[in-house]
């Protein structure tokens, strides 16, 4: 089996938010598994779009070929709908879920999914650059939206265990 290992190297405000709640709560598992499910709910919403998105829109080409082959053109990343099934259901068999107490990887082993979320110097020339990885790099309403809800969990874990934890100490 192939892995493909996506790591956010300098994703600093993530980062930042991460070590700044180890400061308080020394075990973050509780909220990982808020965000992983959010995480799916939103890999869910990017996979069921009608349209393009915010996608380069396919050629006309390969439009009529998923027209013929799978009967529709949208959504721009599903085909046989392997990359699907691994990012939008956990257990799906090639899922990447590890959650820690101080750390989340979410992911796929899906072979061909590195080519759609590398740079778009280094995408496969027959597959598009077309990320489902949302980061700084990337850019865009989907990274922006799901920082946001990913620092409110976070706080929210953080208030929550200061109110089950009166007497709890910044550590």
């Amino acid at each position: 089996m192939q892995t493909y290992q996506y790591e956010i190297v300098n994703e600093k405000s993530v980062n930042a938010q991460i070590d700044g709640a180890l400061r308080f709560v020394k075990d973050l598992s509780p909220a990982f598994v808020t965000m992983k499910n959010d995480w799916f709910k939103n890999n869910r919403r990017v996979f069921s779009l009608k349209s393009k998105g915010e996608y380069k829109d396919l050629t006309k080409a390969t439009k009529a070929y998923k027209l013929r082959r799978w009967g529709v053109i949208y959504p721009i990343l599903k085909g046989f709908g392997r990359l699907e099934m691994s990012l939008t259901l956990e257990n799906s068999g090639e899922d990447v879920v590890d959650i820690q107490k101080t750390s989340l990887v979410l992911g796929t082993t899906v072979p061909y999914a590195i080519y759609h979320q590398a740079t778009p110097e280094s995408s496969h020339k027959r597959i598009p650059f077309r990320p489902f990885i949302f980061n700084a790099r990337v850019g865009g309403k989907h990274y922006q939206e799901q920082g946001a809800r990913f620092t409110r969990i976070l706080q929210t874990h953080i208030t929550n265990y200061f109110k089950r934890n009166p007497n709890a100490r910044f550590a």
